[in-house]
């Protein structure tokens, strides 16, 4: 069995391990790993609580990684968070 592709040229483990430590829960660690590697926009909602802090630790680290994307969280109904990663151009 091959390695999984590498998001921005470390491996898929090290990235969802670094957002993790930020604070991003696993689901959507592996969900902005995915727009990473894809390049791909896209939204989706959850009630994981995550910190503004942690959303600003994550982009400061795709902007060192060049991975081209960004997220962002807004509130959402129900007590859930809305999440978008989009793609820089």
């Amino acid at each position: 069995m091959s390695e999984p592709e590498p998001v921005c040229g470390i491996s898929q483990r090290e990235f969802y391990d670094t957002l993790v430590s930020y604070g991003v829960p696993g689901n959507d660690a592996s969900l902005i790993g995915y727009g990473a590697l894809k390049k791909k926009s896209f939204t989706w909602q959850n009630d994981e609580p995550v910190s503004e802090e942690a959303i600003a630790s994550t982009n400061a680290y795709l902007q060192r990684l060049n991975a081209g994307i960004k997220v962002s969280i807004y509130p959402g109904k129900w007590g859930k968070v809305v999440w978008e990663v989009t793609v820089i151009r």
